[in-house]
């Protein structure tokens, strides 16, 4: 009957293991893990098009500086004319050609337009240069996405490495526990309580096997790998990390490459330019134009001549909407006030960019400092177990205590485990607040 109890969390165990042996694995490095987030998420990809989108907004406001042209051609049927008297009282019917035609060609340049069709253009750079931003910006939080999705698989995997390593060594406490109460030193109840510990460490296995399976899959479709891919991480992540850089380095660096500062200050000159645009409509637009035009048959003549007249024409325009006087200035204030938001917003994405640099900071030294602490328990956990062990295997102490000291011992070690990994997670999220991840 014991020997079956046994065989219960053997058999879950060989089925856990098998997440790691039935499918390829893929070792990847974050740079790696960035490049295939670049290539295949369907969310960059949206942005993308946004980006070209805005590149062909600017080739279309850019536009407006060429020349237009156009062009226009008729053919009509032109009925008889008729001559009536001033008082009606006679009617003279007069025959005309009736085949009409019409050929006009006219050419007009803007030369100017108080800065409007500039600052349209300058504008539609400035959505381009948005749009770019939005998409690194966006980048990044994928990046930092994915980053913790790896990070969260590799704590798993460290964490079942250290439940495996329990596993079997609370294994040999159970045989050893058989035969002590085969010989009548133990009861019952000792080698009971072993069973129970050893199905609690089975289900915990069982469970973190089941948690990396989800997070490899969505891992793994995220990257656009196939779905039997098992990510292994790559452990090198953990050689030392470089010191803690200061807060004004990270400062200085982030309003160099984060994108929300930068689009902060992008949308400031947005509304800038949509000033510079109300104040164009205060403005007369200038034109060159310059035409030419061939109409027939001639019938402002009776008798009507039966051919193409041609006339060509050149001059420059002079355009002022005098309802602007009373019209533009609610535009200019509401651009105004529109203006004053986008300061007042890139004031504050300032401030909060700067509280998070600070508090990501603290928390990167914390991670080191929690990283010293717990290498030292675990090293006094791994000290008391071995001692506790020895007095249990020679009937010094009891059961409680041996069990004590192993849960200790295994908090610890997944504890020291985790945190390891949490100065990785921290370094990167240091970068991600700095607009370098």
């Amino acid at each position: 009957m014991m020997k079956r109890q046994m065989l219960v969390p053997f058999l879950a165990l060989l089925s856990g293991a098998t997440f790691a042996q039935g499918a390829p694995t893929r070792i990847l490095s974050l740079d790696e893990l960035y490049r295939l987030a670049t290539d295949n998420s369907r969310q960059l990809k949206v942005l993308a098009s946004g980006i070209e989108a805005a590149e062909a907004a600017t080739d279309v406001a850019s536009s407006a500086r060429l020349p237009k042209l156009n062009v226009s051609a008729s053919a009509s049927y032109l009925g008889d004319v008729q001559i009536i008297s001033r008082d009606f009282s006679s009617t003279t019917n007069v025959t005309i050609p009736h085949f009409g035609n019409s050929f006009a060609v006219e050419a007009s340049q803007v030369l100017y337009a108080g800065g409007a069709i500039s600052g349209t253009i300058e504008k539609s750079h400035l959505e381009a240069k948005l749009a770019h931003l939005s998409y690194e910006k966006n980048q990044q939080e994928v990046r930092y996405l994915l980053a913790g999705i790896y990070l969260d698989l590799w704590k798993l995997g460290n964490e079942r490495k250290v439940y495996a390593k329990n596993l079997e060594e609370e294994k040999i406490l159970v045989r050893q526990m058989e035969d002590r109460l085969q010989a009548g030193t133990a009861l019952k109840n000792d080698v009971v309580r072993h069973e129970l510990r050893l199905q609690d460490m089975t289900l915990a296995l069982l469970r973190l096997d089941n948690n990396r399976t989800v997070l490899n899959d969505q891992l793994v479709t995220l990257l656009g790998l196939p779905t039997a891919t098992v990510v292994e991480p790559d452990t090198t992540l953990l050689a030392p990390l470089p010191t803690a850089p200061t807060t004004e380095d990270l400062q200085r660096t982030a309003d160099k490459f984060l994108p929300e500062l930068q689009i902060a200050d992008l949308k400031e000159n947005l509304a800038a330019k949509d000033v510079g645009i109300a104040k164009a409509s205060y403005l007369p637009t200038v034109a060159l134009f310059a035409g030419d035009a061939l109409n027939g048959p001639i019938t402002f003549e009776i008798p009507t001549i039966d051919k193409n007249i041609n006339d060509w024409y050149v001059g420059i325009s002079l355009k002022y909407e005098i309802s602007s006087l009373y019209t533009a200035n609610r535009t200019l204030r509401l651009v105004r006030a529109q203006q004053e938001g986008a300061r007042r917003a890139r004031d504050l994405a300032r401030e909060q960019a700067s509280l998070a640099i600070r508090s990501g900071l603290v928390k990167y030294r914390e991670s080191f400092d929690e990283l010293k602490v717990l290498e030292k328990g675990c090293e006094y956990a791994e000290a008391n177990y071995a001692v506790v062990s020895e007095r249990y295997a020679g009937g010094v102490v009891l059961i409680t205590e041996m069990m004590d000291a192993s849960n200790s011992r295994l908090d610890a070690e997944l504890k020291l485990a985790n945190a390891r990994i949490n100065t990785v997670f921290q370094s990167l999220n240091l970068k991600r607040l700095s607009g370098t991840l």
